[in-house]
């Protein structure tokens, strides 16, 4: 009976110190899981802490970006509104260089035609003059020979070398080669060129003759306005190669 109660005494007592060891373990076990759970309690309130932070400096960028967006969109109106200016600067001085153009073109051409007008009213003056002479010449021949001497036979005409000895603005042209066309009167008693059937012809030959050398000038204005235009010589070197190209051909001077 003593035996048994030792050997039971003995089993309770290591029950027993085994109950506390494993009482002590356990106890051990949650300290360390406590422990662990507030550190990973910490981390999770530093990386809600960290994340709180990144929204806030996510939120800060937005908002930069949102400002630097309307500024650029600023920027861009102020560009359009400069690019209308410099457009409309650029249309306004192409209006006032499209009409200074015109005016000048316009300067030009009333020129020729002053030119062509007192060019026409001369050759009119000069027909009438000459045609007065010739009628007066075949209404009474004797007395118009009797007015005239041999001395006045050949009377110049200032006024249409003076018309003529003015060049073209251009410079393409020089009407001073242009001789005074002699005006053949009837002559006096015994110092007469010629009868009064030869001297009508021969008026009427200096008429045309001088017609054809003022249409001839009219004709190498425009021919030499044309090649200016189209080879882009400029206006005295054109003059100096038509001057060449007459020199090298024949000239015909009228008889008198």
């Amino acid at each position: 009976m003593i035996s048994l109660a030792n050997q039971l005494n003995g089993l309770n007592n290591k029950l027993v110190s085994q109950i506390t060891c494993e009482q002590k373990s356990h106890a051990n076990l949650n300290a360390k899981q406590l422990k662990e759970i507030e550190s990973l309690k910490s981390t999770v309130k530093s990386l809600k802490s960290i994340i709180f932070l990144i929204q806030k400096d996510s939120s800060l960028k937005d908002s930069d970006i949102i400002s630097l967006g309307t500024k650029i969109n600023e920027l861009e109106a102020e560009l359009e509104q400069a690019i209308r200016k410099v457009l409309l600067k650029n249309s306004n001085t192409n209006q006032l260089y499209s009409n200074l153009s015109l005016k000048i073109k316009a300067k030009e051409l009333e020129n020729e035609l002053e030119k062509v007008t007192q060019n026409l009213s001369f050759k009119d003056g000069l027909i009438f003059c000459l045609r007065s002479r010739v009628s007066s010449a075949e209404a009474d021949p004797v007395s118009s020979s009797n007015d005239y001497k041999h001395d006045e036979v050949v009377e110049e005409i200032p006024h249409f070398s003076s018309h003529y000895s003015e060049r073209e603005p251009d410079g393409k042209e020089d009407y001073d080669s242009i001789p005074a066309i002699p005006v053949i009167a009837l002559g006096g008693n015994s110092n007469t060129l010629v009868n009064d059937q030869k001297i009508i012809p021969l008026i009427f030959f200096f008429v045309i003759l001088a017609f054809t050398t003022i249409e001839i000038r009219v004709m190498g204005f425009q021919s030499n306005t044309q090649k200016n235009q189209k080879t882009g010589l400029p206006p005295m070197k054109l003059y100096l190669m038509d001057m060449d190209e007459a020199t090298k051909g024949p000239r015909i001077s009228p008889k008198q």
